[in-house]
C-alpha cells in the first residue's frame, strides 16, 4: 500500500477504501467513539467493509458489541491508514490547516460601536 498524506498525490482517491494508497499515518479514530447502527440492526465502528459488523437482536447486544466483539475490531483499526475521508468527525487531528495570511486585526471599540448603530 503507498502510504500519501495529500489527496493530490493519491492518484486512486476515487476509488476509496478499494484504492491501493493510503495516509502515511492514521487520522481516525472513530474507533474510540462512535458505533454505527444500520436499519438493519447491524452495528460497526466503521463503514468500511475491511471490518466486520455484528447483528444486533437481542437486549445488550450493543453493549456486548461495545465492549466484547468490538475489541479485535479496534485493534485492527488502529493500524488502518486507508484513505477513505469519511468525514471530519473520524479525524484525530484537525482537518482544518491555517491560514498563510495574517489574521485580521481585531476591531476597535469606535468600529464595534458604529456596527451596532447600523
Amino acid at each position: 500500500m503507498q502510504n500519501v498524506r495529500s489527496v493530490v498525490k493519491n492518484r486512486d482517491a476515487a476509488e476509496g477504501w478499494h484504492g491501493r494508497a493510503g495516509t502515511e499515518r492514521t487520522f481516525c479514530n472513530s474507533y474510540e467513539r462512535n458505533i454505527m447502527v444500520s436499519l438493519y440492526g447491524e452495528a460497526r465502528l466503521c463503514f468500511s467493509p475491511a471490518f466486520p459488523k455484528f447483528r444486533l437482536e437481542r437486549i445488550g447486544d450493543l453493549r456486548k458489541f461495545w465492549e466484547r466483539e468490538a475489541v479485535p475490531i479496534r485493534r485492527k483499526m488502529k493500524k488502518c491508514r486507508r484513505y477513505c475521508a469519511i468525514s471530519h468527525s473520524v479525524r484525530r487531528e484537525n482537518a482544518t490547516l491555517k491560514a498563510d495570511r495574517p489574521e485580521p486585526p481585531a476591531p476597535t471599540l469606535w468600529q464595534r460601536l458604529l456596527r451596532r448603530r447600523n
